[in-house]
C-alpha cells in the first residue's frame, strides 16, 4: 500500500459508520466526501490504466491498457477509441499481468501474488461491495437499493460497463483478504494450510504462532508468516 494511501486511511478511520468482521475491512455505510476519494482510489487494482497482458486458459494473449475492476472483479480495457471496455468472457481468463504484478484468476477474485515459494502461493484479493439501503415505498413498505444514481452501459463487441457517478457519495465497503493458492487449488490462509504444506517447518510455526498474535484475516500477518516460514 502506498504511503499516501496508508495516512489516508488512518485519517479516514475516525470518521468509519462501521468496521466489518474482517480484520483489514473499511465498512462506510455513511459516505463521506473522505470515503468516496477512498473509493475513486481502491476501484481499480493500479490508479490508471497501463498496458498489461491477459493470459486466457486456452494460451491465448491480449496485450493492451488494462486494469481490474475491484467491484466486479473483472477486466476492464481501453478499446481504440479510448472507451472503457469490460470483458465479457472473464471466467476464462487464467491470469493478468499489469506493472510488474502478476493476479491469478479465481473463484474468489483476482488474487495479486505476493509471495511464492515452488508451488505454493500466497496473495490478496482487494474487494469493493456497494451496501444496500433501505428504501421507503408506498404504504410505508422497504427495499433495498444500492446508491448509484446513474448507470450508464457502453455496448460494444466484448460488453459494457456500469459507471458511477463520481457525483453520488455510495455507501461501500472495501475489504484486503488474504488467500492461498496451491497446484490449481485456491483457499483461505489458515493454521491447517501452513501446518500441512510445510510440514517440515512444524515445530517453527507452532512456535512462531505461540510468540506471534497472528490474524489469518489480516494480508500483513499473513505474508510475514509466509516469510518467515519459507525463510
Amino acid at each position: 500500500m502506498h504511503r499516501l494511501m496508508r495516512k489516508f486511511i488512518i485519517l479516514t478511520i475516525a470518521m468509519l459508520a462501521g468496521i466489518g468482521a474482517w480484520a483489514q475491512s473499511w465498512s462506510f455505510t455513511v459516505p463521506t466526501e473522505e470515503s468516496q476519494k477512498m473509493l475513486d482510489s481502491v476501484k481499480y487494482v493500479v490508479p490508471d490504466f497501463v498496458t498489461g497482458t491477459i493470459v486466457f486458459d486456452n494460451g491465448e494473449q491480449y496485450v493492451g491498457p488494462i486494469n481490474i475492476y475491484t467491484l466486479s472483479q473483472n477486466i476492464h480495457y481501453k478499446n481504440e477509441d479510448g472507451q472503457v471496455m469490460e470483458l465479457t468472457n472473464n471466467m476464462d481468463v487464467s491470469s493478468v499481468f499489469i506493472k510488474g504484478r502478476t493476479y491469478l484468476n479465481s473463484r474468489f477474485g483476482y488474487l495479486e501474488v505476493l509471495e511464492a515459494y515452488g508451488d505454493i502461493f500466497m496473495g490478496e484479493v482487494k474487494s469493493v461491495n456497494l451496501i444496500a439501503q433501505a428504501k421507503e415505498g408506498a404504504m410505508g413498505t422497504t427495499s433495498m437499493t444500492t446508491s448509484i444514481q446513474t448507470i450508464d452501459v457502453i455496448d460494444g463487441r466484448h460488453g459494457g460497463i456500469l459507471d458511477i457517478t463520481p457525483d453520488k457519495k455510495i455507501p461501500y465497503s472495501y475489504k484486503k483478504i488474504p488467500y492461498v493458492y496451491k497446484r490449481g487449488s485456491f483457499q483461505k490462509a489458515t493454521k491447517k494450510f501452513f501446518l500441512k504444506n510445510f510440514g517440515d517447518k512444524k515445530g517453527f510455526i507452532e512456535n512462531y504462532l505461540q510468540n506471534n498474535d497472528v490474524d489469518f484475516n489480516n494480508v500483513d500477518d499473513v505474508r510475514k508468516l509466509f516469510k518467515a516460514v519459507i525463510k
